[in-house]
């Protein structure tokens, strides 16, 4: 395939530690058998534009956001690296057929392929043209560098680079990040959150499938069990609970998540996983990084009560500043458009 390089240079030059959310995705990929499962992939629009005009496009933003042009050192303190000038190779792939499509499988093709986060940029791209014209566009983006809030963030900014729009200004970095965590009303809500999960943590069931004494087994998958369930009646009622109740769609599959581990287990309390993305401050609200953390959602499920109620009592617990969420942090909901995801949540095996 051809390639173009989307270059950047002058800029400046920066190195630190990992703020805690960011640590912490590191930390998960580095140690994941599978790494591509925390890669994202979105195809854009792109309006009849020269691929030359499309790479440009894309070093500029290279140069608005630090996180895509960051490498790490990987040691017992991880560190992050900012470049100030370099490279990225783009490749153009020209097609006489539908080009979204073609553009659907060379995303496929480019996202299976871990990148190497201590000598690459944690970015891929190519752009598929037809007639020699630009149509669409590929990134595929570690999670090192971006989260689903993020991508939203630059869903808009390439619509409106590509239609000859000006940017505002970039928002906060991740080395940013470290500087706000180190105020002194920060570390106070750190404080409250690592006091809060203490407390929890020494009355919440410490497994809801526990594995027998008794077992022993070499077999890696069995400390990870998977649960899938297939409904299309569930689908069918979502909208109508959703109308009857006011909570989202995934509200209401995580209290049925609830209501099954419950009655499967017989704990009158179930602690499931999901993602908090603490921009819990405005002023971290447009970062452009990735600064969630895995938090714990502890809800207590009756024998006597409504599913509706659970869904509400759901709600209370997981909405962004809940009382009954004393962690410090917020949950985000998902991102819409073409680069949206649903945050995923899990039962707690551990």
């Amino acid at each position: 395939m051809p390639q173009l390089s989307a270059r950047f240079a002058g800029l400046a030059e920066r190195s630190g530690r990992l703020a805690h959310g960011h640590a912490n995705i590191v930390r998960a990929i580095t140690q994941d058998d599978d790494q591509t499962r925390e890669i994202l992939t979105m195809v854009f629009d792109v309006p009849d534009l020269p691929p030359e005009r499309v790479v440009h496009l894309i070093a500029v933003l290279l140069e608005r956001h630090e996180s895509l042009r960051t490498t790490y050192r990987l040691g017992s303190v991880v560190t992050q690296h900012v470049a100030g000038s370099g490279e990225l190779a783009v490749e153009v792939v020209e097609t006489d057929g539908d080009p979204f499509e073609y553009a659907v499988r060379t995303a496929r093709l480019l996202r299976p392929r871990a990148f190497d986060l201590e000598a690459s940029l944690p970015l891929r791209a190519a752009v598929v043209t037809r007639d020699g014209t630009a149509r669409h566009v590929i990134l595929v983006i570690s999670h090192v560098a971006m989260d689903v809030a993020s991508s939203e963030i630059l869903l808009y900014e390439w619509t409106t680079l590509t239609a000859g729009g000006t940017l505002p200004p970039a928002g906060p970095h991740p080395l940013d990040v470290i500087e706000f965590e180190q105020k002194p009303s920060m570390q106070r809500l750190t404080a409250a959150a690592v006091s809060y999960w203490e407390s929890q943590l020494h009355h919440l069931p410490q497994a809801m499938f526990p594995v027998p004494a008794s077992v022993t087994t070499t077999k890696k998958d069995y400390w990870h069990p998977g649960l899938r369930i297939r409904s299309r009646a569930a689908i069918g009622h979502l909208a109508t609970i959703a109308a009857r109740t006011g909570a989202s769609h995934s509200i209401i599959m995580l209290a049925a998540v609830n209501a099954l581990v419950g009655h499967h287990t017989g704990h009158s309390t179930c602690v499931t996983t999901s993602v908090a993305g603490n921009r819990v401050a405005r002023q971290l609200r447009d970062l452009f990084g990735t600064i969630s953390q895995d938090a714990l959602l502890s809800v207590p499920v009756s024998e006597t009560g409504t599913f509706d109620e659970l869904v509400h009592e759901v709600r209370s617990i997981a909405r962004p500043g809940s009382t009954r969420r004393r962690s410090g942090w917020r949950s985000t909901g998902s991102a819409r458009g073409a680069a949206s995801a649903t945050p995923a949540t899990s039962c707690s095996t551990t």
